[in-house]
């Protein structure tokens, strides 16, 4: 034990079922599905801290080899608030992350964990808004559902737009939810688009959301839509592609907050294109 009374170690996926109800006690949604999912992307750098065995904080990593590592669940437990856990957490997911020679940091920000962030050298980007409600149906032209098959062909053309390679979260995504994706795919085999959901107990999370044409990326949305009709949706929007706004301004859907996307110290971020990313994969929150 440290003289702050907890300590820091890495999360198993035997914790599931206590992060489960650890995040759910503090009002999240996410439960052992959620949990096992993100330990399983980031086997040793998804870390806790506990205070006589029982959970007081968390937060996760998941790496994309060396080029990108992606922060989340960073949370604490209400009674532990303003004593230093949030930062220990932090400073040992750095730390490690720089043992591991990863190239850039980044993050979804919420207002209350941005001031942390910004201390521990994180700098903004861009904001991303979280839009929530029912899913109405829209008719129309559909596209079809991804295939196994298919993803070769997706991964490839989301690491040419999202500017790294993040195929074994599309890949996971995929085969955890395989009616739950589509596809904007040609004759000729080329992808132009794509969308992949998730279901987070009792609603469906939207997201990643790419392709090249607006009008394209409505149709995948009203076909991803129209699957889940009556369902609670929930999708994250970078606020710098303004055409995502657009598409989601005539629907049953509601902005909730603001997410604040950002960087760790002085790093470039991905060389991605804007106007192609209409909805992000919000995997988890800081």
């Amino acid at each position: 034990m440290t003289k702050q009374n907890w300590e820091i170690r890495r999360l198993t996926p035997d914790d599931a079922p206590a992060l489960a109800a650890f995040t759910q006690r503090q009002g999240w949604p996410h439960g052992e599905p959620e949990w096992r999912r993100l330990i399983d992307l980031g086997p040793s750098s998804c870390f806790c801290a506990a205070r006589a065995g029982a959970l007081v904080g968390t937060v996760t990593s998941v790496l994309y080899g060396q080029a990108l590592a992606w922060i989340g669940m960073m949370l604490v437990d209400i009674d532990h608030r303003r004593k230093g856990v949030a930062s220990a957490l932090m400073e040992t997911c750095l730390g490690h992350l720089r043992a591991e020679r990863v190239q850039r940091v980044m993050l979804d920000a919420s207002e209350m964990g941005r001031p942390l962030y910004e201390r521990l050298g994180f700098r903004a980007l861009h904001r991303v808004q979280r839009w929530e409600g029912p899913a109405t149906e829209f008719f129309g032209r559909r596209f079809r559902r991804i295939e196994a098959a298919d993803m070769g062909a997706v991964i490839g053309f989301d690491e040419a737009r999202f500017g790294v390679s993040r195929g074994k979260v599309l890949l996971r995504l995929q085969a955890e939810f395989p009616r739950l994706g589509w596809i904007d795919r040609d004759a000729g085999g080329r992808v132009h688009g794509y969308i992949l959901a998730r279901r987070m107990g009792e609603r469906v999370s939207i997201g990643p959301w790419l392709h090249d044409s607006p009008w394209g990326a409505t149709i995948l949305l009203n076909t991803a839509l129209g699957a889940v009709r009556g369902q609670v949706v929930s999708l994250d929007l970078p606020d710098r592609n303004p055409a995502a706004t657009s598409i989601l301004a005539d629907r049953a859907l509601r902005v909730v907050r603001f997410n604040t996307r950002m960087i760790w110290g002085d790093a470039a971020p991905p060389q991605d294109e804007p106007a192609a990313i209409f909805g992000v994969a919000a995997l988890a929150l800081g």
